[in-house]
């Protein structure tokens, strides 16, 4: 796999349905955990840069950005990871 096979596409609810928050974008850059592990199917879960921003302030609430925390900081919190038909409560440890 790689960056000219994919797209990200952002404000879906259903991939096969469009609507009007929806936007697609090229990936320019795949960055998989530095301990990923195929055969283990362990830390399978990667950053994808796209060629151009992604613009929230007239998604309608379909998108949303996100906090990363600075290097080094460390906390405990629960967080919602979600992607298409998958939606997992957490509890993260940084």
């Amino acid at each position: 796999m790689n960056e000219t096979s994919l797209r990200a596409v952002v404000g879906a609810d259903v991939l096969s349905e469009s609507n009007d928050y929806q936007v697609n974008h090229e990936i320019s850059e795949i960055i998989k955990h530095e301990s990923f592990n195929a055969m283990a199917i362990s830390n399978d879960i990667a950053l994808l840069k796209v060629t151009s921003d992604i613009n929230v302030d007239n998604s309608n609430g379909f998108v949303n950005g996100i906090c990363l925390p600075e290097e080094g900081q460390k906390f405990t919190q629960y967080v919602t990871l979600s992607g298409y038909l998958y939606s997992f409560n957490l509890k993260i440890l940084f």
